[in-house]
């Protein structure tokens, strides 16, 4: 979803000869942003074992999801009843 927003805004305020340029500038940043948390995973499954890795990225991604949730007030909530009319 961010990459479709961020590709919009190139197409809409970069003049089109420029478009080329800026777009692969921002996929070989995002390469190379990418690279860096893959590179301390793999670090620290040679440090612990793969499986804890795993479950301390499950782990992270719950626990950001869940706060997540709490912050915006998303999630399953009670749903008003329309009021029965002529009853």
């Amino acid at each position: 979803v961010v990459i479709v927003a961020a590709q919009t805004l190139i197409a809409e305020r970069v003049p089109l000869h420029r478009q080329g340029r800026v777009l692969a500038t921002q996929g070989a940043i995002a390469a190379l942003a990418a690279s860096v948390p893959v590179m301390a995973a793999g670090a620290l499954a040679d440090i612990t074992t793969v499986s804890t890795v795993m479950f301390l990225l499950a782990a992270g991604i719950g626990v950001m999801g869940f706060g997540n949730l709490r912050r915006t007030g998303s999630g399953p909530r009670a749903v008003a009843q329309e009021p029965v009319i002529g009853a």
